[in-house]
């Protein structure tokens, strides 16, 4: 009896294990493999202009209208987590928000990063996207498009499901008008 229970608690846990590690994106798309994953960098305009409001104001304005069915947590991004979020040490920035899907199997993460000042924006950007685990950034879930891009000196790092990243690009890029 022993040995049933503990063999039915093994594939009850092997089932878990494989469901939570499955694509559970309601977006559909072909495949969530790091070859199938679209990258690019942009910049909005020169890049002139000063976006004054904070960075979780910011970050509103770039989800508003996304319809979202993920659970989102934010937070600021300190000196202790920056190299896990953008694989860079606090120092290379003024400060740093993150908005995040609630569960480590959903592939999400908005990041807007306040630069210094006398940043070259487009440099920044491009290491954004270069550094680390991008897009694996997830044990079981892997972003199917990672963007980056900058208004003034915010810079924004979407990692996502392609049914969102273009409308939270699009939003973001709105703010330098």
């Amino acid at each position: 009896m022993k040995k049933i229970t503990i063999l039915l608690a093994m594939m009850l846990a092997f089932s878990v294990m494989a469901t939570a590690c499955g694509n559970n994106s309601s977006a559909s798309s072909s495949g969530s493999s790091s070859a199938g994953a679209s990258s690019t960098v942009s910049s909005s305009t020169a890049g002139t202009e000063t976006l004054t409001e904070s960075l979780p104001d910011i970050m509103k304005k770039v989800y508003d209208g996304v319809d979202m069915d993920i659970m989102l947590i934010e937070d600021e991004i300190t000196e202790e987590d920056s190299d896990y979020h953008l694989r860079m040490t606090r120092d290379k920035y003024e400060e740093a928000y993150i908005s995040q899907a609630g569960m480590s199997a959903q592939a999400h993460s908005v990041v807007l990063v306040r630069t210094k000042p006398g940043t070259d924006m487009e440099a920044f950007c491009e290491e954004l996207m270069k550094n680390g685990d991008l897009p694996q950034k997830w044990i079981c879930a892997e972003a199917e498009n990672v963007q980056t891009a900058y208004v003034g000196d915010v810079a924004i790092l979407i990692m996502t499901y392609n049914d969102y990243a273009d409308k939270l690009m699009e939003n973001f890029k709105a703010l330098a008008k």
